[in-house]
């Protein structure tokens, strides 16, 4: 049997279709825990199609962006969907810019076990997680597939935080469920601040920051307390200007500082 599809150039163990995505929270499904998962509902065909092609278990899945060619990976959770339709979270959506109706392509593939992934944070905050490290894991065991470049959504404490998937070995794509993965952690992505940045303060005067990326003002120059001050008496600061005769550039008389004295302590 399995000679006469190969002569009629019939790939029995390929599942390759389309279909119109649709987010998770959108369809008529009611089932917002799924969302927290990498798996995908498709029609009964599919499951009819993988049974046929005697495709074994587990069933993993990479999902193509037509238009784009961006491409994740994912297992199946059930095959209740209408026919056409795929329900998607909404996290790998996101990651490979489609939105609802669009168009993707759906086949099988085979992936290997993940022996090590490497992660990076959005954002600092996730490491304000009491043992991250344990949330990660726990989270994770909700996926079947890991894919180089894609942003997990970790969930936390009605919180979510972005984890971005910077490595995984042996492929860019694996699977992870029943394996011993480890994984790394580096640190949070950096915004790059300018060497030197200019604002206004909510008086519209302008503030200028240092160099260094702590982005800390710099503090203006104060004067020295006129110990000498009389109260009631008022005396004005003046700028100094160059004199000039007969294009002799003559020197400044001694410029005026405000506040000029010698402090003393107690």
């Amino acid at each position: 049997m399995r000679n006469v599809y190969h002569l009629l150039g019939i790939n029995r163990r390929q599942y390759v279709n389309y279909f119109r995505c649709h987010s998770m929270t959108r369809s008529a499904t009611g089932r917002q825990d799924i969302e927290k998962g990498g798996k995908i509902i498709l029609p009964i065909t599919s499951l009819v199609a993988l049974n046929w092609m005697e495709i074994s278990c587990p069933w993993m899945f990479r999902l193509t962006n037509i238009l784009t060619n961006r491409i994740t990976h994912c297992g199946v959770l059930e095959f209740l969907s209408d026919e056409g339709q795929a329900i998607l979270p909404d996290w790998m959506m996101r990651n490979m810019c489609i939105e609802n109706e669009s168009m993707i392509m759906i086949e099988n593939v085979v992936l290997p076990m993940a022996t090590f992934a490497r992660f990076q944070p959005q954002s600092s905050d996730f490491f304000d997680i009491p043992d991250y490290r344990t949330v990660l894991e726990n989270n994770l065991k909700q996926l079947a597939c890991l894919t180089t470049g894609d942003i997990l959504d970790i969930n936390f404490d009605d919180m979510t935080y972005g984890l971005s998937v910077i490595e995984t070995q042996p492929m860019k794509a694996v699977y992870i469920v029943d394996c011993n993965l480890m994984f790394d952690i580096e640190n949070p992505i950096k915004t790059e601040i300018s060497k030197k940045s200019l604002g206004y303060r909510l008086d519209g005067r302008k503030v200028i920051y240092n160099e260094n990326s702590d982005n800390e003002p710099i503090p203006k120059a104060r004067g020295i307390p006129n110990d000498d001050y009389k109260l009631g008496s008022i005396r004005f600061i003046r700028t100094s200007h160059t004199i000039t005769n007969n294009n002799n550039q003559i020197n400044n008389i001694k410029k005026f500082e405000a506040f000029e004295g010698v402090g003393h302590q107690l």
